[in-house]
């Protein structure tokens, strides 16, 4: 069972499983987490473990890169199915982030963050969003365009500075949505972004959790309190199409194409995917609801 503070109050949620929980006192590196930096030898990121969350520091030089990876996690629940839906959830604060003035695609938008977090379902679609200290916003594949791989896509203004926030990630069917302290503040289409050739192509590993530094471009030093895993179905099933947490009839053609086409985003209700009645009923049930 998982347990955090949330606004001044206890929450707990039985089905969730620890993956990282910083009172204990030691790092994430000494609960089942992968550390590694880049370059392997000499480099500068700092790792420093302390009573409320790990410090985590990747400048200076901006060029050295480090962050955990869930390779090898003993714990790491699996397969993390989108079509039945999971969240991963983490306590973070970004205390200083800076990144050089990269624009990729030349859309005026720089796509570089010095903190990243990267989640990759058990069939590889996933995401990765990255983290300044006024911004949060997510990377995008090449479904668009070849060249817009890794480049800055949907995003929104917020402080990453101001305290250790409780961010969840809900994944389910094609779709994520990021709250930060219980409200949804960025929603979006779960990204491909397979076509990367890296030396190490974590993005082609199914079931994967990272969170650090994974650029030479960008730093952070980040305040890191836990981090979690549970079953969890999206806050709004309905919204299935832009804008998010808008329902209206763009999201019904969506579901009448996705159901028709026994989509995962369809599969709203048990059993997972036989597309019935109940999907029908799950999903007009969420429609009438509304996203609060």
């Amino acid at each position: 069972m998982t347990c955090f503070l949330r606004l001044g109050a206890i929450c707990c949620n039985a089905s969730a499983v620890d993956l990282f929980d910083a009172t204990t006192g030691t790092t994430p590196a000494d609960q089942g987490w992968l550390f590694l930096a880049n370059p392997i030898l000499t480099h500068s990121v700092a790792q420093t473990p302390g009573p409320v969350f790990t410090t985590l520091d990747s400048t200076a030089p901006r060029s050295d890169q480090g962050g955990y990876f869930s390779a090898f996690h003993p714990d790491l629940p699996a397969p993390l199915d989108r079509s039945v839906g999971f969240a991963v959830r983490i306590g973070l604060r970004i205390s200083a982030e800076g990144h050089d003035a990269r624009d990729d695609n030349t859309d005026g938008l720089d796509d570089r963050a010095g903190f990243s977090l990267i989640v990759i379902s058990s069939d590889l679609l996933g995401l990765e969003l990255g983290f300044w200290e006024n911004e949060i916003w997510a990377y995008a594949d090449d479904s668009a365009a070849p060249g817009d791989l890794f480049t800055h896509a949907e995003g929104i203004a917020f402080d990453t500075t101001a305290g250790v926030t409780d961010y969840a990630i809900f994944i389910h069917g094609a779709a994520y949505t990021l709250q930060a302290n219980g409200q949804t503040i960025l929603c979006g289409p779960l990204r491909d972004y397979s076509a990367f050739t890296g030396a190490a192509d974590v993005y082609e590993t199914p079931n994967f959790v990272f969170f650090g530094d994974d650029t030479a471009s960008a730093e952070s030093r980040s305040e890191i309190a836990y981090l979690s895993i549970e079953d969890a179905a999206s806050p709004c099933p309905a919204d299935l199409a832009p804008p998010c947490m808008t329902l209206d009839f763009t999201d019904v053609i969506a579901f009448l194409s996705a159901f028709a086409g026994e989509q995962p985003q369809a599969d709203l209700a048990p059993p997972s995917a036989v597309f019935d009645f109940s999907d029908v009923l799950a999903f007009l049930t969420s429609f009438d609801a509304g996203c609060g």
